[in-house]
């Protein structure tokens, strides 16, 4: 099958990416450039030429460093591998600075907003780090970036136990560029083991926890392009508010060749236009692809397992004139383009459209096309698209359905790659790695 083949050529480079090593650097941790973690802002103020600071092991509890005004190339690493723990209420601050590499080191129970921000910075890596238990809010950012930070990469990170939000980009509601955050890179990270919300925070709505958060909820969301990558992360046993482990609320960027495996949640183009959901395996994750707003591209994803593949719901307002509107809503979805993607063993349907359809949510799902799709069920019978008011025929005649197919050998080859990918991350469940991980090489 065509489809499978793309799917799986594109899918299988996730098994080649490998994590910067960092054994041969921290073995060179000797001379005088070590130093306390507190001290850390002051040695960079009285050493303006050094480019590599190793930082003492031990705990750092309560620590607020602030590096300011540093445009240089420099390396800040832990005298050992793991040997630097950061807790309580601890922040790292980057602010007008850039070119510098942070790796390293884990961050445990931290209990403020945020363990590290990246504020109006540039070509910041903040790579090979674990980040356990943190967090004190549930919409509180681990890793912040915000203020016009752009062409900064968070990399090769464990993500533990979150009780904030993961990796969040900021997207201001002022017209000013200068504050927008544009082109950074989120991958070959690992989430995992993101609890309920409510666990944590009991007498909250249940809301937030997002893994990534690309934007907030403002209409103005829709005129953001900021154009975030986000690949080859793992996430992984994730529940959050059942919604979002990927929450979308800008246009332009780009999600593709991640794998999603037993998640409780979904993915959602909540806010935004011109967003792109391409190459990733969405492996019994509850909740699939939601998505509202315009333009968005879905192609060449694997999908199995969960309630349905890609949902594509009513809306209570309209497009037209949406950056005038003030508050939060769902947008129109328009424009979309579904195309060959494979979805095994639905719940209900592969693809659902016009979903919540009601007197509150009257704007239905228009322009879509939906093609070269196929859907692949092994004991029952779920359609390939259902619809709330439409007729479906010409949805099934450019989609195919392959009832009871799913174990003829003419797929097998072609699903290999996937099935690769997703017992690579099984073993990385089972590991349980921590810091410096790469879990495509268990």
């Amino acid at each position: 099958m065509k489809i499978l083949r793309e799917i799986s050529v594109t899918i299988f480079i996730l098994i080649f990416f490998s994590c910067t090593t960092l054994t041969g650097v921290l073995n060179a941790a000797i001379g005088p450039n070590k130093i306390p973690f507190h001290e850390l802002e002051t040695y960079l103020s009285k050493n303006p030429s050094i480019d590599t600071v190793f930082i003492k092991n031990g705990e750092y509890k309560d620590t607020e460093i602030k590096i300011y005004g540093v445009n240089r190339d420099l390396k800040i690493l832990p005298e050992s591998i793991g040997g630097v723990k950061i807790s309580g209420k601890s922040t790292l601050t980057f602010v007008n600075s850039s070119k510098i590499s942070f790796s390293g080191f884990e961050f445990y129970g931290i209990a403020n907003r945020s363990a590290i921000i990246i504020d109006h910075s540039n070509e910041i890596r903040i790579f090979n780090n674990l980040f356990d238990r943190c967090g004190a809010f549930q919409f509180g950012k681990i890793v912040r970036i915000t203020n016009g930070a752009s062409y900064n990469k968070i990399y090769n990170n464990t993500f533990d136990y979150l009780k904030s939000m993961g990796v969040v980009v900021d997207v201001s509601s002022s017209d000013d560029v200068k504050l927008l955050s544009k082109q950074n890179e989120i991958f070959n990270n690992v989430f995992i083991n993101i609890p309920n919300v409510k666990a944590v925070y009991p007498n909250s709505d249940g809301n937030g926890l997002e893994a990534i958060q690309l934007g907030q909820g403002s209409p103005k969301a829709m005129e953001k392009e900021i154009q975030t990558k986000v690949y080859n992360n793992l996430f992984i046993n994730i529940i959050g508010d059942r919604s979002e482990i990927i929450s979308v609320k800008s246009s332009a960027n780009f999600i593709f060749e991640n794998v999603f495996l037993d998640n409780d949640s979904g993915i959602t183009f909540r806010v935004g236009n011109n967003n792109v959901f391409s190459s990733n395996i969405v492996y019994n994750t509850r909740s699939g692809l939601r998505v509202f707003g315009k333009g968005h591209l879905i192609d060449k994803n694997y999908f199995e397992g969960g309630s349905s593949g890609i949902i594509i719901p009513a809306a209570n307002k309209s497009n037209e004139n949406a950056n005038t509107l003030e508050g939060s809503f769902y947008f129109q979805p328009e424009d979309i383009r579904v195309e060959r993607n494979l979805i095994i063993n639905p719940e209900s349907s592969g693809i659902n459209i016009g979903s919540k359809f009601s007197n509150s949510r009257k704007f239905y799902p228009k322009n879509l096309i939906i093609e070269e799709n196929i859907l692949l069920t092994s004991e029952k019978s779920s359609p390939i698209v259902s619809a709330g008011n439409e007729d479906i025929s010409i949805y099934e005649k450019k989609n195919r359905n392959l009832r009871t197919e799913l174990d003829k050998s003419n797929f097998n080859t072609e699903m290999d790659s996937i099935n690769n990918v997703i017992r690579a991350a099984r073993k990385f469940e089972l590991k349980n790695s921590k810091l410096g991980i790469d879990w495509t090489k268990n």
